[in-house]
């Protein structure tokens, strides 16, 4: 649902595809690599490992999980879990949005609840990124529900360039 809800922000003007490019590249940065997975797993030996990745680095190359099945450290079940492993490691778009300033934590949740439903919004930029608490800021077409959703407003949006992970 993750990228879905990317796209869904892209397709809504929320966000720009820039920014979109921008989260998805912080998640694919962020994400764990087969090896480490494979290594802190016990599903390969540090040996095995460091074996790979020689010949991963090596002129000939190829990926890390493909070199790792042809030596028969690992079989086809289990390189499918790292990677499976490694796609439930990602942060999810919904976090990103919220870490890089694009929204708040708030806009958030309420955008995702948009999204399951399926309803379009429109952006307002020249009002508030306050979300409205009153009944009478919630939509005409959720005036027949107990709890309306407010529309979101937003402010204008800065481009991702990229994010850096420091840690000391």
């Amino acid at each position: 649902m993750s990228l879905k809800f990317g796209l869904w922000l892209v397709e809504q003007g929320l966000i720009t595809c820039d920014q979109f490019c921008g989260l998805v590249k912080i998640q694919q940065d962020n994400l764990p690599s087969p090896s480490t997975i494979a290594f802190r797993g016990n599903l390969m030996t540090a040996r095995q490992v460091a074996s790979v990745q020689e010949v991963v680095e090596s002129e000939n190359g190829g990926e890390f999980l493909e070199v790792a099945t042809a030596n028969g450290y690992v079989n086809e079940k289990t390189a499918e879990t790292i990677r499976q492993l490694q796609n439930l490691a990602a942060t999810p778009i919904q976090n990103l949005t919220v870490l890089c300033g694009l929204m708040t934590r708030e806009q958030c949740r309420v955008l995702q609840r948009h999204f399951q439903q399926g309803k379009r919004v429109t952006e307002q930029p020249d009002l508030p990124s306050e979300l409205p608490t009153t009944e009478a800021a919630a939509l005409p077409a959720n005036q027949d529900r107990a709890h309306p959703i407010p529309e979101p407003k937003f402010r204008q949006r800065p481009v991702i360039v990229h994010q850096y992970d420091v840690t000391y």
